[in-house]
């Protein structure tokens, strides 16, 4: 799955587009992606053994 950003740059949160750049959108949209990725795989790891 991939997420595609830069080709579709939107605010990622109510505040005013003028605070932030535009990078800052694209850079923390992708981190967060990334986390949450992340995130999903290591609890859903830990959660099959649990079960």
């Amino acid at each position: 799955m991939e997420f595609e950003f830069e080709s579709t740059p939107r605010p990622l949160s109510p505040l005013p587009t003028l605070t932030y750049p535009a990078n800052f959108y694209s850079e923390t949209g992708h981190l967060a992606i990334h986390l949450y990725l992340y995130m999903c795989t290591f609890v859903g790891f830990f959660n099959i053994p649990m079960t």
